[in-house]
């Protein structure tokens, strides 16, 4: 099992990079190793500052990645807009996620947050 939280960030704007900086220079506990972007630009851009080799364009893609433990999503614009609009056509799909991760930890004996960290490398 790893024993760091390994992160994506998806929006590498203005907001996004404050996240992915405070990330990068060591949260404990945690390791920034992707970033997504549509703008490949600006992708390119913060790989370069924070030293990342996975970049994705699709943040779909990122948080369906193998290595990847949290997403951390950091939208604006239009991309905020379709995931407001995905909540509002299903509104209980995030209350399905929770209950599903509750359910999977008590059949898994899990107790604590940190006993997830890595829990997909298997």
């Amino acid at each position: 099992m790893n024993s760091e939280l390994r992160v994506a960030l998806v929006g590498a704007g203005r907001a996004g990079m404050v996240h992915a900086r405070n990330f990068a220079s060591g949260v404990r506990g945690a390791r920034l190793v992707a970033v997504a972007d549509p703008d490949e630009q600006a992708l390119a851009a913060a790989a370069s500052e924070l030293g990342v080799d996975r970049t994705f364009t699709d943040a779909i893609e990122a948080a369906g990645a193998d290595g990847i433990d949290a997403v951390e999503f950091m939208l604006a614009g239009a991309t905020a807009v379709a995931v407001g609009t995905a909540n509002f056509v299903e509104p209980d799909a995030t209350m399905r996620v929770v209950d599903g991760i509750a359910e999977y930890c008590r059949t898994q004996g899990v107790t604590r947050v940190s006993d997830l960290i890595g829990a997909l490398d298997t």
